[in-house]
């Protein structure tokens, strides 16, 4: 499970120091450089960014939906839209999987 708050990428930018960048696939995911916790990753083809949600303040975080459900390997209970892959506003489909 990774809790994440997904924003336009012109407005996330990291400040107060260097940032390390590595790839998962296609993926640029980056990192504090000095500690190594992760920051954000981009989502270039929708022009987004994902940052780590434990990294916001307090209650700034409002999870809205899941994705990759497809994956899990426990089902994910709670009132939340659990979508297969991505939904239709991250490029994917309406497809939920039933828990």
């Amino acid at each position: 499970y990774v809790a994440a708050s997904i924003y336009p990428a012109a407005a996330v930018q990291a400040s107060g120091g260097a940032l390390a960048e590595h790839a998962v696939r296609r993926t640029p995911r980056l990192s504090c450089a000095a500690c190594g916790t992760h920051l954000f990753s981009e989502v270039a083809s929708v022009g987004l960014r994902s940052v780590n949600a434990w990294l916001l303040p307090e209650g700034a975080f409002q999870p809205q939906f899941h994705v990759q459900c497809q994956h899990a390997v426990l089902p994910v209970v709670d009132e939340l839209p659990h979508f297969k892959g991505f939904p239709p506003a991250f490029g994917g489909s309406d497809e939920r999987v039933g828990w």
